[in-house]
């Protein structure tokens, strides 16, 4: 529940951060490739989030192991 509630929070600080890029037109040169660097940034930034999430996940549970 934590975990999701984190992400919730993410993809609402990224939606801040992109919504002044929202009204750029997708179907000019600039803004296609404008949206593409944040795809790419924002797959990045979530893999490597989710990548921690595993990392942490998997720290909790060895205690369990022991």
């Amino acid at each position: 529940m934590i975990f999701h509630n984190y992400y919730v929070s993410i993809n609402q600080s990224y939606f801040c951060i992109l919504s002044p890029f929202l009204n750029i037109n997708i179907f000019t040169l600039k803004g296609v490739v404008i949206w593409k660097r944040l795809l790419i940034f924002y797959s990045l930034t979530l893999k490597y989030i989710s990548a921690k999430v595993i990392l942490v996940k998997t720290l909790l549970s060895i205690p369990n192991y022991l």
